[in-house]
């Protein structure tokens, strides 16, 4: 079904419950009767990379300092490229600097991100600088930065959640000024009207 013309107000949508651990089912009211499902992980993508987004423009990204410091080893090209855009990971958040031959030390990473596999993530970031190349334009740099960072730090599929963290994270996604879509440009949720669905059932209403 195509996406209606309007943001949806987050009282519009109620969860009703997980299927898979990777679905939040919904009902919407309103303008727009019908069966809402949410993609779970591109849903909280789309909430974080607004949210970082405007902290990076505002520059009041915040910072989670790690317990202990992380020292990652990189590959010698994987260095390189760090070293060039450590300015860029110091605006997004992170706390970083030189601490050997392709060695860095974190100290702190972006608050928006989930910390589990630091050493993954910077290389992650690192082979994404690579593929991007170095004539880029910064703004599209960070922009495709941030999108690596968030995808990795967001809910994921087959990640079982409350009822209050479902509907908080529809009701956070409701308040995004592109809500139908993720950063990379899918679909969040997919609605199906109820009259669609009586016909489908044999129901002339």
């Amino acid at each position: 079904a195509d996406s209606p013309p309007s943001v949806p107000s987050a009282d519009v949508i109620r969860t009703v419950g997980q299927a898979a651990n990777k679905y939040i089912l919904a009902t919407m009211s309103g303008a727009r009767n019908g069966l809402v499902v949410i993609d779970q992980h591109a849903a909280h993508e789309r909430v974080k990379y607004d949210a970082a987004v405007a902290a990076l423009e505002q520059q009041t990204v915040a910072q989670q300092r790690l317990l202990l410091p992380a020292t990652v080893q990189l590959t010698p090209a994987q260095a390189a490229i760090i070293k060039e855009r450590i300015d860029d990971l110091r605006t997004m958040g992170f706390a970083i600097e030189e601490f050997g031959v392709a060695t860095f030390k974190i100290d702190a990473v972006p608050d928006f991100i989930v910390v589990s596999d630091i050493a993954t993530l910077l290389s992650d970031v690192a082979d994404e600088l690579l593929e991007l190349g170095r004539s880029i334009r910064v703004e599209e740099l960070r922009r495709r930065m941030l999108l690596t960072l968030i995808c990795k730090g967001s809910v994921t599929f087959n990640q079982a959640l409350t009822a209050p963290e479902m509907q908080a994270l529809v009701d956070n996604l409701c308040t995004t000024a592109t809500p139908w879509t993720c950063p990379h440009g899918r679909p969040t949720m997919i609605v199906i009207p109820f009259d669609e669905l009586e016909k489908r059932f044999g129901r002339k209403g």
